[in-house]
């Protein structure tokens, strides 16, 4: 059974309780894995692929600002450029301008139009090779 939590602190609280609750019962408590969803996640990931190299948000900031010094022509504050990397391009692993002009903008309060998008999509593409470059994920 697996038992998980958005937070790796409850997910240690838990495992904890979780012995408290199977008190003499060990072949209970060796049935059971309680683990935040992150950790899940790494361990797919590294059954699949071998050891993942998450990238540093800092790393991420970095290249997303040199990338855009690069680029003409956009007037995208570095907050901007950073929430629409996490909360668009990463969340939904998009790989291709096609991907990126597809997609479903849901929950982002600014809205943008195509010309923006393949400018945005011009700095993305910049970052995405220097996470490659770099072999992290």
């Amino acid at each position: 059974m697996l038992l998980t939590t958005f937070s790796k602190a409850l997910a240690n609280a838990l495992k904890v309780k979780l012995n408290q609750l199977v008190g003499n019962e060990p072949a209970i408590a060796e049935r059971i894995t309680v683990q935040s969803i992150t950790g899940v996640g790494y361990d797919l990931y590294a059954a699949v692929f071998g050891q993942p190299n998450v990238v540093a948000p800092t790393l991420v900031q970095s290249l997303l600002a040199q990338a855009a010094g690069n680029i003409d022509g956009h007037k995208f504050s570095s907050p901007f450029l950073f929430g629409e990397w996490t909360e668009v391009v990463d969340a939904w692993q998009l790989t291709t301008w096609e991907a990126y002009r597809d997609v479903s903008r849901l929950g982002r309060k600014t809205r943008i139009g195509g010309k923006q998008r393949e400018i945005l999509w011009s700095i993305f593409e910049l970052v995405r090779a220097g996470l490659i470059e770099r072999n992290v994920v």
